[in-house]
């Protein structure tokens, strides 16, 4: 073949190339002016992203006018992505529960939403114990020939075999390869005291679940066994609709981060009050520059109580818990969906979504497993 032939037969290969990913992207279905349907990876903020870049970020779009699930309208018009997400692998825990003799001698309720009258920590840095209910959800994978466990997300325990999480955190994953650990503070110390480690036997994605809006962002996790209670693991409250937890009520933000900062990673809470679904709205189509920008109303946002110093925590990472306390009583009432801020003090609301909406939904997959659902939700007290 001479070099012209060599030459025209490339161009042609191109050719064909270019013309396959453009049938892929461009798409009539899209009745808003230079939008096209693109894969959810590719919206980045409503524009296409070019760069293609997989980060742990919202992407918004609409995805009603596409034929595939996985795509979405999006506008043609490149944006340079800020990769945020660092995945960090840890050695497994070694499994150092405490005796009963052990567990006994801290005074706690078998009541939802307590802990063993643990001291309430004054910083953003919680107290061992503080929030037993916190729970970090990991994947084992073979690294350089070793067994690690990968950190994914956060989970909140609601039943002895059940946790509440993001779908955004298990939905890629098989159920064999994930861990869930129970009892831990700092994700870093391979030898906490109390720590319990349990495999997943089914994962409840919520049917509704749209990736390109984190719309029904909710996910259950049935475990292959019972964790048992204690100073260490107890279960949260479930957050009801008939209550508002916008007043009598101390809310935080409670989980670990996305980094391991010198091989460690603990368990911080920031003082947050849920924030006017209006005004959550707006900020995020000011950061955003998203005018058309609608924010689920299965969603609920949070506002910083502290001032956003210098050791403001970043954002905690996906499937974190947003509880509400009264009477030392704590009640979960979101989960971690989506932040912008990320490690910023930009003024922008988090994101979680808001488990009083799902209530039903919990309650129906728990009963169709178990029994009628209760133990996540606090005893009546007698009175005399």
């Amino acid at each position: 073949m001479d070099r012209f032939c060599w030459r025209r037969h490339v161009v042609v290969v191109l050719l064909s190339v270019l013309s396959v990913n453009r049938g892929a992207w461009a798409d009539t279905r899209c009745l808003r002016e230079n939008e096209i349907c693109v894969p959810t990876e590719s919206c980045l903020y409503g524009i296409v992203n070019e760069a293609a870049a997989f980060i742990m970020v919202p992407r918004f779009g609409e995805d009603d006018e596409c034929e595939d699930d996985d795509q979405v309208c999006c506008k043609k018009v490149p944006v340079t992505a800020n990769t945020y997400s660092v995945i960090t692998t840890t050695e497994t825990p070694a499994v150092n529960s405490e005796s009963e003799e052990e567990e006994e001698e801290h005074d706690w309720s078998e009541q939802c939403g307590k802990n063993a009258n643990i001291t309430e920590s004054t910083g953003f840095l919680t107290n061992r114990r503080e929030f037993p209910w916190s729970v970090a959800i990991f994947r084992i994978a073979l690294v350089a020939g070793r067994t690690k466990n990968i950190f994914l997300c956060g989970g909140t325990l609601l039943e002895d075999g059940t946790v509440l999480t993001s779908v955004e955190c298990v939905r890629h994953q098989p159920k064999a390869s994930l861990r869930v650990q129970f009892g831990r503070w700092d994700l870093g110390e391979s030898n906490e005291r109390g720590t319990k480690v349990l495999e997943v036997e089914e994962i409840v994605i919520h049917q509704d679940y749209k990736p390109s809006s984190k719309q029904d962002n909710i996910a259950l996790l049935f475990l292959a066994d019972n964790v048992r209670f204690g100073p260490s693991v107890n279960r949260v409250c479930i957050g009801e609709k008939k209550h508002r937890y916008d007043t009598d009520y101390h809310c935080y933000t409670v989980g670990w981060g996305t980094r391991f900062i010198n091989g460690a990673n603990r368990l911080q809470k920031m003082k947050t009050f849920l924030a006017p679904t209006n005004e959550c709205q707006e900020s995020i189509r000011r950061h955003t520059l998203l005018s058309r920008f609608e924010l689920s109303p299965k969603d609920v946002c949070t506002d910083a109580v502290d001032a956003m110093g210098t050791d403001y925590p970043c954002a905690r990472i996906t499937g974190s818990a947003l509880v509400c306390a009264k009477n030392n009583q704590y009640f979960l009432v979101g989960i971690a969906s989506y932040s912008l801020r990320k490690c910023s003090r930009t003024n922008v609301n988090d994101v979680f979504v808001d488990v009083r909406e799902y209530s039903a939904w919990i309650d129906g997959h728990i009963r169709s497993r178990f029994r009628e659902p209760s133990t996540y939700r606090p005893v009546p007290v007698e009175s005399d």
